[in-house]
């Protein structure tokens, strides 16, 4: 009796070349599939650190960002936070990029709580500014973005 008996065979054409083929282009679907999971618990986790834990509470902080950006290389972004007590810093974060800490910008004493920036983005996803102010609060505004040509790319 086989010992083979019920399992799947190849098609008796199939060279030990195509089956090495087909193994590794598995092999790198399967790597490419996971390179693009979904980073969000990552910018999560970018964002407790930025606040020490504490909740960013939504608005007082505007964000302009396209909905749709072509190429991912210059991505316009610009940020104003409302009045209020003074701004010590403004971070930003991506959920889709590989690294979800995009960059953090130091605002001194008298500072415009104000910037206008190009940032880079891998691929469709959320970017989230959050403000942590003087009174030790933390206000954010988020934004969907797609993006047709990724950045964050090797070439």
């Amino acid at each position: 009796m086989n010992a083979l008996m019920g399992v799947a065979r190849p098609s008796p054409g199939a060279t030990r070349r195509e089956l090495l083929v087909a193994g590794v282009g598995l092999a790198a679907t399967l790597t490419v599939e996971a390179a693009a999971a979904p980073v969000a618990d990552e910018a999560a986790a970018a964002i407790a650190a930025f606040t020490g834990g504490r909740e960013a509470l939504a608005g007082g902080v505007t964000l302009s960002l396209p909905a749709l950006v072509e190429d991912g290389d210059h991505a316009p972004l610009s940020v104003v936070v409302d009045g209020g007590p003074r701004v010590r810093r403004i971070g930003v974060f991506s959920s889709g990029n590989p690294v979800a800490l995009v960059a953090v910008y130091r605002l001194g004493p008298g500072a415009v709580p104000r910037l206008t920036t190009n940032i880079r983005l891998w691929r469709s996803q959320t970017v989230t500014v959050v403000a942590e102010l003087d009174d030790g609060g933390f206000r954010a505004a988020a934004v969907d973005v797609s993006v047709t040509l990724a950045a964050c790319r090797s070439e």
